[in-house]
């Protein structure tokens, strides 16, 4: 994917999510695969919800 296509692709994601939180989903957290975040689409959501103070339902990972 070229940088380009990221940004856009981020851009559709982070307008998805607003869409979610205005209609008052729930949201599921099963965090990141390791301690370290890796996905972009992650951080992204993960740093909307976080400044929004949108609440979330953390599930641990197996």
């Amino acid at each position: 994917m070229t940088p380009k296509e990221m940004g856009a692709a981020l851009g559709r994601n982070e307008k998805w999510l607003n869409s979610k939180m205005k209609e008052g989903y729930n949201i599921y957290d099963i965090g990141p695969k390791t301690n370290q975040i890796s996905s972009p689409f992650y951080k992204l959501e993960k740093t909307m919800i976080d400044q929004s103070k949108y609440p979330t339902t953390k599930i641990p990972r197996p």
